[in-house]
């Protein structure tokens, strides 16, 4: 009886570890470069509102709050866009002038 190692169909390598760094590469360069690209043309953001909101949320929650605080100001923003009487509270939030 051959053991499962020495058996001669049994391939030895790392192809699981490869395809979990692939699978590894691929999320960080999608997240870290292709979203933020795609976003920053549609989505602007204030970076005063940005510091604000992270030093808030991080004196309210602690670390979580902090890692959080971006993305509730991006949909508050968002809601703002979308409701009626908020045009000034989104323009801040954008960093755009009034008009």
């Amino acid at each position: 009886m051959i053991a499962r190692d020495q058996h001669p169909r049994v391939r030895r390598g790392r192809h699981g570890e490869s395809t979990v760094y692939g699978i590894v590469a691929i999320s960080a360069f999608e997240a870290y470069l292709v979203t933020p690209t795609i976003l920053s043309r549609r989505l602007t953001i204030n970076p005063i509102a940005v510091f604000l909101s992270v030093i808030f949320w991080g004196w309210i929650w602690g670390i979580p709050g902090a890692l959080i605080a971006v993305p509730i100001m991006t949909c508050n923003k968002v809601m703002c866009d979308n409701t009626v009487r908020l045009p000034p509270v989104s323009q801040f939030l954008s960093g755009r002038r009034l008009r």
